[in-house]
């Protein structure tokens, strides 16, 4: 069932004998509709356990709030006895002591009260340590019992006379009472409530059947493994059976569950199986003749030793009448929510009426207390409203409900109420009425509702009687209030001064005539504005902290505040400002009485500002203002110095400045001081350290100027300080950062010329040897060629890891995007490690995966320079076994528009090496860092080469790590994304000069004064079929270029005489001095520099192309080829 918070008990209502026949109980849960009735005790007992069964399920769920439940009606009880034994508060109602003929009543329910309820809580506090004996339970629910008998023998005893008292008191009383038979029913064990009775005894079992059949709920078996369901006996009338008709299977069960509502019944069912989740869902069934009936049911699953599950079991419960319920809410909701005033009552009495099937319904108010006349607000007649009309409470059922919470006749109304004439004329028969109360619990007036033949579901009536109520008498009490609160506004109108309410949030909700005059403002302007309207911004805060905060801590305050107009014009006004509470005291909003004290206050400002204007120098000023005697000790001290310093005014006074300065700073100080203290000479920016009253130091810089009396005396020094700390501290920053600028230079101008020093001489090697590969070798000879050739690249790759160091360091490092043969790479990088490998009899090997693209665009230069030096530590490191390089796809992207791709690669280098302490692994990748000190000593090298392979990856935008077990190995990887298109290759510059005719016919002229570089890039030349013209230095290419139009110019930039960048500005100045007769010549700058802004330097001077030495055949063919090809003709 679904049960309310905070009304999940049991209430059992007597009710006297005078109003309907003796021995008559109802029962209800909380504010649902679960209702039985009957005559006797043994069938008050069944209505109970009904109720009871319906919330087993709910126990299994949570019986942490049943226990809490049980704990608070426990306190309501006590409470209730309190009440009943000397006057006090029952559910929230003060009530009077119960009188003198009742009280041996109170005491004998209190006797049995102190029994049961030590009980009771043991169990509630403790279920782990309950009795599980039957005859535990047993004594449990007798001493239920033996309390319900005795509050039975007090509510006989009360009459009518304690009506109310009873009905509050007994709820309780019947609730504990319930819940206890609850307890012993279900069978608390451990903390845990077994539903088929597996633990409990056989005449617990018993108990729970008999309340099964009594609340119409039953219980179910579901064998998962072969179909079969078994019902209780009281489950197949709920679904429309007769004993004995249902077959038992699942398929039938889902034959009575409503067609929209059967996926959602099979949803929840196999999620609790699959899930192991408990069965808990609400669903329509309709029966064989097409009724419709709302069932809620709740299960659990029941699994092997293996957890697999085997069997569901649950219980149901017919709920259609809740469902009613809920909907004749809904509609009354609906009704009223649209409504408001007067319309309201119309709106509710009708819906009342229609709810409960009554013929008439009415809501009536008091004229006053003492007069007992009553004018109904709306009548409801048959439908339709009538007009409405007033009549007196004497000797009418009416009077008897402004005497007590309830009154209920289900029939004979009129024989019982002789001379009320309205009953008879309108012909009613049963009439059922209750008060209507406002929040401080003082009567409004009633509602009723009256049939012309007998009642019938009074429980239910009664319950959205209550419902209904509650909402008419919020109404009424609200009128009532607004009809106040109209005529206080009247008199407040009338007030010549501002008189403003608000709420508790401060927006207005009352704006009187002196207001208006006061501010200007039409109370249809500010009516639901914040106050703070009428202030000035800058007076907000002072509005919030000042004004309202004290206002709410004490209730009430005066003050005065700055307030405009709305002309704009600002004035001031003293408030007298006090809360406003409600009818049960607590804070409701505020109110406030102006009065314009404008001409006082322009009197004072006149004064204030006087003073304010010498003070203003002393106290606004970011310096510190101070007097020193003729002994330099501070005379006023402004109270700037506690920004600066930290001391409050006071604690200088007295003090000499000398005293807050470190020892060597004081007398640094005094030495300079002195001598112009001694002249009586003003000073300026004397700069000088303090110690803050929290001891870091605060540089100040000094101003003073002399002070004299009227006759000449000198009396001391009038001056500020003011705080350059901050400016020191940049000024520091400043140097230092030139330091490191400076630094920076000369790093660069080092590692620049140390490129040209190692470059040059690598260029005539790398050359010699691309030369040699370009003859007619010996396969041997051409072996070790090619060995020699790639261990210069080797050796050129070590200066490269410097500079690129330096350059990644300086964020200036630039990635290449251009294709190049993957598989090509990485069996060159193989190839070329493969004599190191062999040396150290290990096996290396390379793996490309079959999916790997041959040609990518990326950087090859960058990529081959991370594999080897991946590889060559793996060979490093590892004494014997193997190296294995792996390549593979990891993913892949979408094509493109331009049929490009994205891929990301994977490259692997695992060896069988000595491997890497977790502790080294979290360095690895730092510059300068190797596993340890004994690594380096053994194996030697920088511990740059992974530092750089790490953040060339990372650059290229992929990620590098390392698996490794000391002693076993390690495997290095790498992830790095490229890009594969799918174009067909231009052909590349042949080395044949026949087949590049251009080529072979074009001038070229080589600048350079390394004779070993020229051997270099002029043999390259000849080989590629060009004859080349050589000059020495700047001034004799500018001369050869006079002379005769070459086409290419190989220019070096460091040359003596005049160098590349001098001649390219002379050649290009004389190729615009000479018009457009000559085709400018095309200058590739040759440089052993290879350092960020030597390309742009080139281009600057006037250069169209830029080559780094040692310059490779294979660029040099390019360069010629481009520059001699297409582009160049179109030059």
């Amino acid at each position: 069932m679904n049960i309310p918070k905070r009304t999940a008990l049991l209430f059992v209502i007597p009710v006297a004998g005078a109003l309907l026949a003796p021995g008559v109980f109802y029962w209800f849960l909380g504010r649902t509709s679960a209702y039985a009735t009957s005559m006797d005790v043994a069938a008050r007992q069944r209505a109970l356990a009904r109720s009871l069964v319906a919330d087993a399920s709910l126990l299994r769920l949570g019986e942490e709030r049943y226990r809490a439940e049980i704990r608070a009606g426990v306190a309501r009880f006590d409470e209730a006895l309190r009440a009943l034994e000397q006057g006090g508060q029952i559910m929230g109602r003060r009530v009077p002591a119960a009188p003198p003929a009742l009280q041996d009543a109170v005491t004998e329910t209190k006797r049995h009260w102190e029994g049961y309820r030590a009980t009771l809580l043991a169990i509630v506090q403790r279920p782990a340590a309950a009795p599980r004996a039957s005859a535990a339970y047993d004594r449990l629910a007798s001493g239920a019992q033996a309390l319900e008998q005795a509050t039975a023998r007090l509510a006989a005893a009360g009459g009518e006379r304690t009506a109310a008292l009873r009905r509050r008191t007994l709820w309780t009383l019947s609730a504990i009472a319930g819940l206890s038979l609850l307890l012993a029913g279900a069978g608390i064990r451990g903390g845990r409530t077994s539903f088929r009775g597996r633990e409990t005894a056989n005449d617990g079992n018993s108990r729970y059947a008999l309340a099964q059949r009594a609340a119409h709920i039953g219980s179910w078996e579901w064998d998962i493994r072969t179909g079969s369901v078994q019902w209780s006996d009281d489950i197949e009338p709920m679904f429309g059976f007769r004993p004995g008709e249902f077959s038992g299977t699942y398929d039938e069960f889902l034959e009575c569950v409503h067609p929209e509502d059967r996926r959602s019944v099979v949803a929840a069912i196999d999620a609790s199986v699959r899930q192991g989740r408990h069965y808990n869902i609400e669903f329509r069934i309709r029966w064989r003749d097409q009724t419709v009936r709302w069932i809620s049911a709740a299960g659990d699953i029941e699994r092997d030793e293996n957890g697999h599950p085997v069997r569901m079991l649950g219980v149901v419960h017919d709920v259609t009448e809740r469902k009613e319920t809920e909907e004749a809410l809904r509609g009354i909701a609906q009704t009223v929510s649209a409504s408001g005033g007067v319309e309201i009552f119309q709106s509710l009495t009708q819906q009342l009426a229609e709810t409960l099937q009554m013929d008439y319904a009415l809501i009536g108010q008091l004229r006053s207390e003492e007069n007992e006349i009553v004018d109904t607000i709306a009548v409801c007649a048959h439908g339709e409203i009538i007009e409405n009309f007033s009549y007196g409470l004497t000797g009418t059922p009416c009077e008897q409900v402004m005497n007590q919470e309830y009154c209920c006749f289900p029939q004979g109304v009129q024989q019982r109420f002789p001379g009320d004439v309205l009953l008879v004329e309108m012909g009613v028969q049963g009439y059922m009425g209750i008060p209507l109360f406002d929040s401080r619990g003082h009567p409004l007036g009633l509602m009723a509702v009256l049939t012309e033949r007998p009642f019938t579901n009074i429980p239910f009536a009664e319950y959205m009687m209550q419902i209904v109520g509650a909402r008419a008498a919020a109404e009424l009490e609200r009128m009532r209030t607004e009809k106040a609160m109209r005529h206080q506004a009247r008199i407040i109108d009338q007030i010549h001064d501002a008189v403003v309410s608000t709420d508790l949030d401060g927006y207005v909700t009352s704006w009187n005539h002196g207001a208006r005059r006061l501010l200007g403002f039409e109370a249809n302007e500010m009516l639901g504005r914040h106050i703070s309207f009428v202030y000035p911004k800058d007076e907000h805060r002072f509005l919030e902290e000042q004004v309202l905060a004290p206002l709410k801590e004490k209730g009430a305050h005066e003050t005065e505040v700055r307030m405009y107009r709305k002309s704009g014009e600002d004035f001031f006004a003293h408030l007298f400002l006090s809360m406003q509470h409600d009818d049960r005291g607590e804070p409701a909003g505020m109110i406030g009485y102006a009065v314009d004290v404008s001409q006082r206050r322009q009197a004072e400002e006149a004064l204030r500002r006087s003073e304010e204007r010498f003070r203003s120098l002393v106290e606004t000023t970011s310096d510190w203002v101070w007097e020193v005697d003729q002994n330099a000790i501070y005379t006023y001290v402004s109270p700037r110095v506690r920004e600066l310093l930290g001391y409050e005014p006071d604690e200088l006074l007295g003090k000499t400045p000398f005293e807050l300065m470190p020892p060597g700073e004081a007398q640094r100080v005094a030495d300079i001081f002195g001598p112009i203290a001694a002249q009586q000479r003003p000073f300026n920016a004397l700069e000088n350290a303090n110690r803050h009253k929290d001891g870091h130091l605060v540089v100040l810089e000094t101003s003073g100027v002399p002070i004299f009396d009227g006759a000449g005396r000198f009396l001391g020094y009038r001056g500020i300080d003011r705080d350059i700390t901050e400016r020191k501290r940049t000024e520091e920053a400043l140097r230092a950062r030139d330091a490191a600028l400076e630094s920076a230079r000369l790093k660069s101008q080092f590692l620049a010329n140390m490129s040209h020093e190692i470059r040059t001489p690598m260029n005539g090697v790398l050359g010699m040897l691309e030369l040699l590969r370009g003859t007619q070798l010996k396969p041997q000879q051409r072996e070790y060629a090619e060995l020699a050739h790639r261990s210069g690249e080797i050796l050129l790759n070590v200066l490269n890891d410097i500079l690129d160091l330096s350059k990644i360091e300086a964020g200036k490092l630039q990635l290449e995007c251009v294709a190049f043969d993957l598989p090509e790479l990485v069996g060159e990088v193989a190839t070329l490690s493969a004599a190191g490998a062999r040396d150290k009899g290990l096996a290396l090997t390379h793996e490309i995966a079959v999916d790997v693209p041959r040609t990518v665009h990326g950087d090859p230069t960058r990529l081959r320079q991370v594999l080897t030096n991946l590889v060559s530590n793996a060979i490093k490191f590892t004494e014997q076994g193997r190296v294995a390089v792996r390549t593979a796809v990891e993913a892949r992207g979408p094509a493109s528009a331009e049929d490009v791709y994205a891929i990301w690669l994977r490259f692997e280098v695992s060896d069988t090496g000595i491997g890497i302490s977790p502790q080294a692994r979290a360095h690895i990748f730092e510059a300068f860092s190797q596993a340890d000190s004994s690594t380096t000593r053994r194996f030697g090298g920088t511990g740059l080469g992974l530092a750089i392979c790490k953040r060339l990856i990372e650059q290229m935008g992929g990620k590098v790590g390392v698996h490794s077990t000391p002693g076993e190995g390690s495997v290095f990887w790498f992830t790095m994304p490229a890009q594969v298109k799918n174009v067909v290759r231009s052909p590349r510059l042949a080395g044949n000069t026949s087949q590049n005719p251009r080529v072979r016919s074009s001038p070229v002229l080589v600048v350079e004064d390394n004779a070993l570089s020229q051997k270099v890039i002029v043999g390259m030349l000849r080989r590629l079929g060009c004859e080349a013209d050589l000059v020495t230095d700047g001034r004799a290419a500018v001369q050869a270029l006079r002379e005769r139009p070459y086409r290419v110019v190989f220019m070096d930039c460091q040359m003596p005489e005049m160098d590349g960048y001098e001649a390219t500005r002379l050649i290009r100045q004389n190729e615009q001095a000479g018009g457009t007769e000559r085709t400018p010549a095309t200058i590739v700058a040759m440089t052993a520099h290879a350092m960020e802004g030597d390309r742009e330097q080139c281009l600057a001077a006037g250069m169209d192309d830029y080559v780094a030495k040692p310059v490779a055949f294979a660029v040099l063919r390019e360069r010629l080829q481009y520059w001699l090809g297409s582009s160049a003709a179109a030059r």
